[in-house]
């Protein structure tokens, strides 16, 4: 598996109610199937997320980060105490404290209104952050809201000064940032190079012709403020990301965002992701309608029925396929051929497809004639969008050749587990 890979993570439910053995058994093998690394979980202060749910996901060499969402007048030393020593003999070693303090519904509004405020607030977090290393667990700083009612990045800047300023370099060495980073709906080239290369870009003001830190580079620019203020990069970590619900249809009469979270999911697999970003957590529940609608089918239908895994098994048993009536050259290993057809709802076979297409890394498109170059041929769609007729000739071409009937979301990540244990997970053959 590749570095960036590594770093692929998701938002659990935004809520303290699905931590139950249920709730495991129906999401983790979920969430290995698909090789998840991290995943955020909303956390309470006054009651631990159970322990046989965080081992589990340890044991399933997932990551979990604990988010305690709470007001700034919430959080002291002295209540975090019996939580901080559950969660260190469960091995924790990510817990967020507070959530975008750079928001006014985050404070009391008479604390809101009085001077100095990111000062009051380092007073209030040094203390917090020192009582986390005391149990092993990583500093971490708050997330912000990018903009936000006070200026995220005029936030940060002050926060990291006053804590330099205070001499506090030992706690900055070992300081983790922890961010949102959504696209916004803008492509996610937008904004970078940070401020070193849109300088007319201000807090409160981006003029028309110049772009922000408000993007999926987000990233670069909180690096940018680090380096300037601390000296060195600060390694970062997402909280959640991915596409903001502001995304619009596009001319093409295609979501961009279905288009763009494929981008951002092989973002998080390459190895030019920036090395000091920990992970990518996205957030399943809210990035988009598409999306949201495509986690849903999965919720519906948590564990594969025996129909699907006899279809698996039947798929991959690994028995020889004749290819004495083959007449094409396989250069391609495994292609998912996918149906043209205005009967179907193409957009949402898209959604489906692209975690599975990223795991298994198939050829995916609409050619039967590319089709035919394959090894293996995975149809999705009924005969009615694909005829049996096609089924026939890619198998007189030489292909192994299986139908599923539709893109369910499920099935697929069954398939893509079932291919990750056999390693046939490249869409092009050797040369």
């Amino acid at each position: 598996m590749s570095q960036g890979f590594d770093r692929l993570g998701f938002h659990y439910y935004h809520d303290q109610d699905h931590y139950t053995q249920a709730d495991l058994d129906r999401w983790l093998p979920i969430f290995q199937s698909i090789q998840t690394k991290w995943l955020t979980l909303s956390g309470s202060c006054s009651l631990a997320i159970p322990e046989f749910f965080l081992r589990k996901l340890i044991e399933a060499d997932i990551k979990p980060i604990i988010h305690l969402e709470a007001s700034i007048d919430q959080l002291n030393v002295r209540s975090l105490r019996p939580l901080f020593a559950n969660y260190a003999d469960c091995s924790i070693k990510h817990i967020v404290l507070h959530d975008r303090p750079n928001m006014r519904t985050q404070w009391d509004p008479s604390s809101w209104s009085r001077g100095d405020l990111v000062e009051r607030f380092i007073d209030h977090l040094i203390p917090l952050l020192e009582f986390q290393t005391e149990y092993g667990l990583k500093p971490i700083f708050p997330p912000l809201e990018p903009g936000g009612d006070y200026w995220d990045t005029a936030f940060l800047r002050t926060a990291l000064g006053s804590l330099q300023r205070r001499g506090k370099g030992e706690l900055l060495k070992d300081l983790t940032l922890g961010l949102y980073q959504w696209s916004y709906g803008k492509p996610l080239e937008w904004g970078a190079g940070g401020p070193e290369v849109w300088t007319c870009a201000q807090p409160y003001n981006t003029p028309t012709d110049s772009q922000d830190h408000r993007g999926f580079r987000i990233t670069e620019w909180y690096s940018a403020i680090c380096r300037e203020v601390v000296g060195i990069e600060l390694p970062m970590l997402i909280l959640a990301g991915g596409i903001s619900p502001q995304t619009q249809v596009g001319r093409t009469g295609i979501k961009p965002d279905l288009d763009a979270i494929t981008e951002i999911l092989e973002h998080a697999r390459c190895d030019d992701h920036p090395g000091l970003v920990l992970n990518l957590a996205l957030d399943p529940h809210t990035v988009s309608e598409g999306l949201r609608d495509s986690w849903e089918a999965i919720i519906e239908k948590p564990s594969p029925s025996r129909r699907i895994k006899a279809k698996v098994k039947e798929l991959f048993a690994g028995e020889e396929t004749s290819t004495t009536n083959a007449t094409h050259k396989k250069i391609i290993s495994h292609y998912v051929l996918l149906p043209m057809s205005n009967h179907r709802n193409l957009t949402q076979d898209w959604v489906n497809v692209g975690p599975f297409a990223l795991a298994v890394k198939p050829v995916v498109g609409f050619s039967v004639g590319e089709a035919q170059f394959a090894e293996r041929v995975t149809i999705i769609g009924h005969e009615t969008d694909i005829p049996a007729a096609i089924e026939d000739q890619l198998r007189s071409a030489g292909c192994d050749v299986n139908r599923l009937r539709m893109a369910d979301a499920s099935e697929l990540l069954v398939m893509a587990a079932e291919l990750a244990s056999k390693n046939l997970t490249s869409g092009v053959v050797n040369a």
